[in-house]
């Protein structure tokens, strides 16, 4: 068991709560809860919600898209996806060919780290922002 702290910044008080947490997680699930937070921040207005995809995880369990629970597949997290969402994606190589949905981002933790290996399409008109993915 280990334990991590969270902290968080709180509008209606304008000020920062830090929240102890004791849990059996690894340090990448602190990393992913850190850039979750990150990323929250940083899209509160345009974002729906956060979809994680990694092909790292090895792990068995149901994946949800959540991130203690990512997708190990873009496509899977595309499909579940609707518009405004974004698709959180950790470094890693990609090999799968994906269908972009219009209005479905596609966001890489960092440059030259992920790669998509297969083709990507786009079945129907709109705009979808990809950033810091090698294709």
């Amino acid at each position: 068991m280990s334990s991590y702290f969270k902290s968080e910044y709180d509008k209606e008080r304008e000020t920062s709560v830090t929240t102890e947490i004791s849990a059996d997680i690894t340090a990448h699930d602190v990393l992913s809860v850190a850039h979750a937070a990150l990323i929250s921040n940083l899209s509160e207005n345009m974002t729906t919600k956060i979809i994680y995809a990694d092909c790292n995880r090895t792990a068995v369990y149901t994946s949800d898209g959540s991130i203690i629970y990512p997708h190990s597949a873009i496509q899977t997290a595309i499909d579940a996806a609707s518009t405004g969402d974004t698709i959180d994606i950790w470094p890693g190589t990609y090999t799968e060919n994906i269908t972009l949905k219009p209005g479905v981002n596609l966001l890489a933790h960092s440059k030259f780290s992920t790669y998509i290996v297969g083709t990507v399409t786009m079945t129907a008109a709109g705009t979808v922002y990809v950033e810091k993915i090698v294709f």
